[in-house]
């Protein structure tokens, strides 16, 4: 794609928003991030494409920039690559041209020890960095660049002075010409960058984004997420293959929903939505009603997306902004979090989520997280969102990608987890007991003792009561309490016809005549 240009500064954010060089700010604080487009180069050829092959072409752009992103930010020799002077206020300065150093020049890139000596690479088929072709990759050229940029403007930097920033791309190119591009930014002084979210972001144009939608890229690049577009038109294979390569998707309001259709209504994969027109096609609800207003009742504050935030009315816009909540028909399992009180002082839900496996109002099951943002109309100002409103986007996003899960139990780390037990995990919950303890431990539905058999299979349970019940050991040559001569007749002898004082029924709580000493009834008169 086209790189993102600069945005203008003449209008900048309201003050409790992020302007775009406060989100460059950010940028420097989380180090590196990502921006990533589909090049389609003519929509019917890449409508051609099969979305196995735009995978590969994912994976391997992905794949050397991840390479590049982990590598230094300069040169750790210091020097000792080629250079180029230019005098600025009296003073000649020498500065270093990108590209690998005389000493890591080869037909690999096993030497190359910052990212700048990637500069120029190109290897067709790619290759990994000992020089090896990769498998399945035939057909394939792999190109990467670096610029130093001025980080005020996003612009190539003034006569090539390194400002702290540099632009990594890099494009994969199949043999039809069709290519995927990735850019990150790098910064100075910080470690490379560690796990984020990465996000593809639907938009109405990859390489012609609206003003609207770039600033809310702004927004997601200073979060430190990997940003991937995709144009809502775009094919249903382009779509299939992006699922497989993000954590999560998120809709604006301006993107068509006509030429989005239903993409979106069966990924597994998290959906945050501002969209009023996706709202039926998610799952949330049949329709959906407006308002305007500048804030929001919080009513659920244990989510991960409203934690710490007071059970109570947040102001999350400056300026009093249309939003959309759900009406009519909606999810039996959805979750509000917050609602939009009215005019008429009637709470709707607007701030909403649905968890996997939910059942859409159609009565269909979510596949995948969903939720619902309090706005959505397009005349919504994206600048009047403050910083609760972003922190509320950006926590929403981050929970569509899967955050707020509980960590998965680990067995050593001395804390007893849902999921483990003495059995499972002995080192954290404890030793098993040697045995089931009749009266005690035998219907609970437990294997206490860890032997492989629960409750009354266990052979230490038949005693229990609960174990002598009709029928539960019928069977075994005994006539026990709760069995009788009806309910267990192979435990318990009878004898129902003849004489009258010759009659009896072990187990029946009558004590005749002929059990004699009641060792005919073991004891079970």
């Amino acid at each position: 794609m086209t790189r993102m240009q600069p945005r203008q500064h003449d209008s900048p954010l309201r003050r409790r928003s992020l302007s775009l060089a406060e989100a460059v700010i950010s940028i420097g604080v989380v180090g590196g991030l990502l921006i990533a487009s589909l090049n389609t180069l003519g929509a019917s050829r890449m409508g051609r494409r099969s979305s196995s092959n735009q995978q590969l072409g994912m994976i391997l752009a992905q794949s050397l920039m991840e390479e590049i992103r982990q590598q230094p930010y300069a040169d750790p020799d210091n020097g000792g690559g080629s250079t180029f002077s230019y005098r600025s206020s009296g003073q000649l300065l020498e500065l270093p041209v990108p590209g690998p150093e005389a000493d890591e020049l080869g037909s690999d890139r096993s030497k190359f020890d910052d990212c700048d000596d990637y500069h120029g690479w190109s290897s067709s088929p790619p290759t990994d960095n000992t020089g090896a072709q990769l498998p399945g990759a035939d057909g394939w050229t792999r190109t990467a660049s670096i610029k130093l940029l001025d980080p005020w403007t996003f612009g190539a930097a003034m006569f090539g002075e390194d400002a702290g920033m540099k632009l990594i791309t890099v494009v994969a190119t199949d043999s039809n010409g069709v290519s995927i591009t990735l850019e990150a930014l790098r910064t100075a002084g910080l470690e490379p960058p560690g796990a984020t979210v990465r996000l593809l972001y639907v938009v109405t144009d990859v390489d012609f984004p609206l003003a609207d939608e770039i600033t809310r890229e702004s927004l997601f690049l200073a979060w430190g997420f990997e940003v991937t577009r995709i144009a809502c038109n775009g094919p249903s294979g382009a779509f299939t293959s992006a699922m497989n390569l993000n954590d999560a998707v998120y809709l604006s309001m301006h993107l068509s929903s006509a030429n989005l259709g239903t993409k979106l209504q069966n990924v597994n994969i998290g959906v945050a939505n501002e969209h009023l027109e996706q709202m039926d096609i998610l799952g949330f609800c049949q329709s959906s009603k407006a308002t305007t207003q500048s804030d929001v009742q919080v009513t659920d504050n244990t989510h991960y997306i409203t934690t710490d935030l007071a059970i109570s009315a947040l102001t999350i816009f400056d300026s009093p902004q249309a939003v959309y909540t759900l009406f009519g028909t909606v999810s039996p399992d959805y979750a509000p979090l917050a609602y939009t009180i009215t005019m008429g002082a009637i709470a709707y839900p607007s701030l909403v989520v649905l968890e996997a496996g939910s059942t859409a109002w159609t009565g269909s099951p979510v596949p995948g997280r969903r939720v619902q943002l309090p706005w959505g109309t397009a005349v919504f100002d994206i600048t009047s969102l403050n910083s609760d409103g972003q922190a509320m986007m950006k926590r929403a996003i981050e929970w569509a990608a899967g955050a707020g899960d509980p960590p998965p139990a680990v067995c050593g780390d001395g804390t007893c987890d849902a999921g483990e037990n003495a059995c499972t995990c002995p080192d954290d919950c404890g030793l098993p007991p040697s045995f089931e303890v009749a009266g005690a431990t035998c219907a609970d539905g437990l294997d206490n003792d860890c032997d492989g058999s629960t409750d009354c299979a266990d052979i230490n349970c038949s005693t229990d009561v609960t174990c002598l019940l009709p029928g539960t050991a019928c069977g075994n040559g005994i006539c026990e309490v709760g069995e009788d001569c009806n309910s267990c007749s192979a435990d318990c002898d009878s004898e129902l016809n003849g004489n009258q004082s010759g009659r009896y029924c072990c187990g029946d709580g009558t004590l005749q005549t002929a059990e004699g000493d009641g060792s005919i009834c073991d004891g079970n008169p």
